[in-house]
Parts: C-alpha cells; structure tokens; sequence
C-alpha cells in the first residue's frame, strides 16, 4: 500500500508539473487531477488573443543579442502576467508576438470573451506601469486582437514533442484582428462584441488598416473603456489585487 501511495504521488507531481506548462500557477494550485498528455481533441467554441509588439524589428537592429533578449522578455512577461491573471492559457510565443486562449478543455469558461478582452486591456494597463520605470528607448507597444469562434483543440507533434494547440479559424482571425491594431489598441471582432458589449465602449472600425485576401467581410471594433459600473471577471487572483483592479476601474 506504501509503495502505491507513493507511485501515485509522484504520478499526481509528474502532471502537476506538465499542467504548469499550459495554465496560470493559481489554476493549477486549484486542480485535483490532470494529465495534460492525455487530452482528447475536441471542437468548441473559445476567445483567443494574439499580440504582437509594435515596431520591434526596427528596434531590434541595434541592439546586442543579450540586450534584445533581456527586453522581449519583459514584454512576454507582462503579456504572460494578463493572460494568467483572467485564467487564460499562453498557447504560443512567436518572436514578439503571444497567444492566449480561453474556454480550452484546461480552463473551460462560460464568460470566456469578457476574460480575454479584461486580459487585452489589463495587458495595454500594465505596459504603460512599466513604461514609468523603463527608459525611453526601451518603450514599446503591442498591437492586440480579440475573437471568439470555433476552433479543434488539442496536443499536436511527434512522439517525442508535443504542445496543446487551437487549430481552425478562430486563431487566423484573432491574428488578422492584430494586424488592424495600432501601438496600445485592442481590436476585437463583431462576434466578441456581440458578447462583450454591454460592457465595454467600443468603436466600430470603418476602414481597415491591412487589407487581406478573405477577411474582406471581417467587422472590427476598437475597445476604448469600461462601460462604468460593470465589474471585473472574479479571476482566481487574491483579495487584495481584486480591490486594486475594482478600484483602478472606478477610477
């Protein structure tokens, strides 16, 4: 009995630690089971984000190795952070850009959209905090877009490399929704508006920024602010930093 309590323990740990490779460490302190490895694919409909730096392929030019990755870094960190704190999972880094994802099979959501726009402008909030500390040419951007819409997840790879992933149409239109975003906006589609706009003031998007060969018929809306008097996704996030955030926006 000793030797089976203990082979199942180090099981538990050996998911345990699989799961912090795909969800915010407050979920997993939350979790009672998961093997990761064993996720089956499915088709469901999720809220993706995709953000990308804004002018970090100039900015790059002229720095050392060392140095560029000391600053991409700092802004995958951040991303990372907002994505966590609503419960979001960090699909993809490419480069500079990052994905999150909610409503997964590891962190299924019925308020899925409001938690991936809650996390866009957390991420636009937290960039300009840490511009106050950061010299001048080391401030940068990121461009961000919203949809929600279907998509198959699951583990793709080979047998010895496998990460979760969101195949379909929801990502391809989150990243073309990246492109139409300016330095600190947050575009997001008319599927996601129609979830989250009785919350949020938003603008309609008359003209696109990037056209593109199949999205012609794609709505955009840009996210100015809170509608005043809406409150915060409570997010496994403790007491003291919900009242900051709750304060922040009554503010």
């Amino acid at each position: 009995m000793v030797i089976d309590d203990m082979t199942e323990h180090k099981k538990s740990e050996s998911q345990l630690i699989e799961a912090r490779r795909y969800l915010p460490e407050a979920l997993v302190r939350n979790m009672s089971t998961l093997d990761v490895t064993k996720i089956e694919s499915q088709e469901r409909e999720i809220s993706a984000m995709f953000a990308d730096v804004r002018g970090f392929t100039s900015f790059s030019e002229n720095l050392e190795p060392e140095e560029l990755m000391r600053v991409i870094n700092k802004y995958l960190s951040i991303a990372s952070d907002s994505i966590g704190l609503f419960e979001g999972i960090v699909d993809k880094y490419m480069g500079d850009a990052v994905t999150g994802l909610w409503n997964t099979q590891l962190n299924p959501q019925l308020d899925h959209a409001n938690r991936a726009v809650q996390a866009a402008m957390q991420l636009v909030l937290d960039l300009h905090a840490m511009h106050e500390i950061l010299p001048d040419n080391e401030q940068l951007f990121y461009g961000i877009g919203v949809h929600t819409g279907e998509a198959v997840l699951g583990n793709v790879g080979s047998k010895g490399r496998k990460e979760f992933a969101a195949l379909g149409n929801a990502t391809d239109v989150c990243k073309f929704l990246q492109e139409q975003a300016g330095p600190g906006e947050v575009i997001i589609s008319q599927a996601t508006f129609d979830i989250v706009g009785n919350s949020w003031e938003c603008e309609r998007l008359t003209k696109l920024v990037r056209e593109k060969k199949g999205y012609e018929d794609v709505v955009c809306y840009r996210v100015l602010k809170r509608i005043k008097g809406q409150g915060i996704t409570q997010a496994f996030v403790d007491d003291e930093l919900l009242a900051l955030l709750a304060q922040e926006n009554d503010d």
